[in-house]
């Protein structure tokens, strides 16, 4: 018994135990924060490029609209013409929509593809035409692959082009 008494300390085989349980739990921690990190940064990249996206259509739809040429309208449809076209052929112009995930003007990509960040589209593109205040009521949203909205742009472009009607 006074053998046992008079020892002191862990053995070798204990104190390996108790490091390898502390390694352990260290790297499950470590494992916990890098991926809530991860995900993080994911979330916040992705809100940053869906407003730069916002940014960027919202500078292009306006600049097209500002200086577009006759405008018509038949129901939910605005046709516009001579919009940001170079030849000024009388007949050029377009309707925006949306085909696969993008804006286009007629046929024709407002912006190129390497403008729409990845899992990043265009939803519920709308605009609305005031013939007597000459003002474009426009609205986009930017979501995710999931359906999530990033970002959403509304605003209203006034026409200033007043050669055509």
């Amino acid at each position: 018994m006074n053998k046992l008494k008079s020892e002191r300390g862990m053995t070798l085989v204990e104190l390996l135990c108790g490091v390898a349980v502390l390694l352990l739990l260290i790297t499950s921690l470590l494992t916990v924060g890098v991926r809530f990190a991860v995900k993080t940064y994911r979330t916040s990249m992705a809100s940053a490029q869906a407003q730069t996206l916002c940014s960027t259509l919202t500078t292009a739809i306006t600049d097209k609209l500002r200086y577009c040429g006759n405008v018509s309208a038949s129901g939910d449809r605005i046709f516009i013409k001579d919009v940001g076209s170079v030849s000024g052929d009388e007949e050029s112009g377009g309707v925006f929509k949306i085909e696969d995930d993008e804006v286009l003007l007629g046929s024709r990509k407002l912006l190129g593809s390497k403008a729409y960040p990845e899992g990043l589209w265009v939803d519920e593109l709308k605009l609305a035409y005031a013939e007597e205040s000459r003002t474009f009521s426009v609205s986009f949203v930017v979501t995710d692959s999931g359906g999530k909205e990033l970002a959403k742009s509304d605003f209203q472009v006034q026409k200033i082009n007043l050669n055509q009607s």
